[in-house]
């Protein structure tokens, strides 16, 4: 579920008073935003609306989401000009991230880095290869890198994602042993570590035939989702994705990341930011990394 999209989807109803005036202001019709607000209620486990009226009314449980949801939303419709306003402006971080990144975890990690580091800082997403050469070249002031486990100042735990009815979330844990006949996809972002991977995973009894390597990340959840095949990914991605996450079983299988900056920037709250970036991904922080 786009969360972001669905708070907006809230307050607008809220606002409005009315679902058929709220699906005009949205553009869209009152059918399809209805069953959204039905799945954000789902997904929080709580009733927004008191529908019984001919006037729908905010809940208890509506009144309190609604200044968060309006706070978040503002954020995210000011982000666009903030970053219209910032870019050209002095002693601007431009902060190459995964593309990956949901847009509440983009504006989690600006804000707090902006009011830590006391300039602005632009976030640029995309994929590993683009973050390594554009730290390199100065397109960036600095950018997360996956790198192998010896230059990592980040890890995140690597289990394996799949479909939430599929029948290995009967098991708390899998091992890799489980996961014969099942294709298991390998993530572009983990490229660095994946010989290692691949040894780890076929000397405990997973074909390398089942494995496929170098896929879109997105493309791997999506794929996951279908229940045909399974993918080793972290237990956000895999919340984020609708996936159940199930851990390995004694296997210490990892995402590694650096934190590189181009030469000639003034990083002086590295570890800071290494710390900040190990909370939005949910991994732990170590001390490597490259500075200028």
């Amino acid at each position: 579920m786009d969360l972001l999209k669905h708070l907006r989807y809230f307050v607008t109803v809220a606002e409005e008073g009315h679902f058929g005036r709220a699906a005009e202001v949205l553009g869209m019709s009152q059918p399809p935003l209805s069953q959204r607000i039905k799945a954000l209620e789902g997904e929080l486990g709580a009733t927004l609306f008191d529908r019984s009226r001919r006037q729908i009314r905010l809940t208890d449980a509506g009144r309190a989401l609604l200044p968060e949801a309006r706070l978040l939303v503002t954020r995210a419709d000011g982000l666009a000009q903030r970053l219209a306003e910032t870019a050209t402006a002095a002693q601007v971080l431009h902060f190459a991230l995964p593309e990956t990144l949901t847009t509440e975890r983009v504006i989690t990690m600006i804000t707090q880095a902006e009011l830590w580091f006391g300039r602005p800082v632009v976030p640029a997403l995309c994929g590993p290869a683009a973050r390594d050469a554009g730290v390199r070249d100065g397109t960036y002031t600095a950018g997360l890198v996956p790198v192998t486990a010896r230059d990592a100042s980040i890890s995140q735990e690597l289990g394996v994602g799949v479909r939430s009815d599929h029948p290995l979330t009967r098991m708390p844990a899998v091992h890799p042993s489980d996961l014969a006949g099942i294709p298991l996809l390998l993530l572009s972002e983990d490229a660095p570590a994946e010989p290692a991977t691949r040894v780890l995973l076929e000397r405990h009894g997973l074909s390398g035939g089942l494995l496929e390597s170098g896929v879109d990340p997105v493309a791997a959840l999506a794929r996951a989702g279908t229940g045909d095949c399974t993918c080793l990914t972290d237990a956000a991605h895999a919340e984020e994705a609708g996936l159940a996450w199930i851990p390995l079983v004694n296997q210490d299988l990892r995402r590694h990341w650096q934190l590189r900056w181009h030469s000639g920037a003034e990083p002086d709250q590295h570890d800071t930011l290494v710390a900040l970036c190990a909370e939005v991904l949910g991994g732990t922080s170590g001390r490597a990394g490259t500075r200028p």
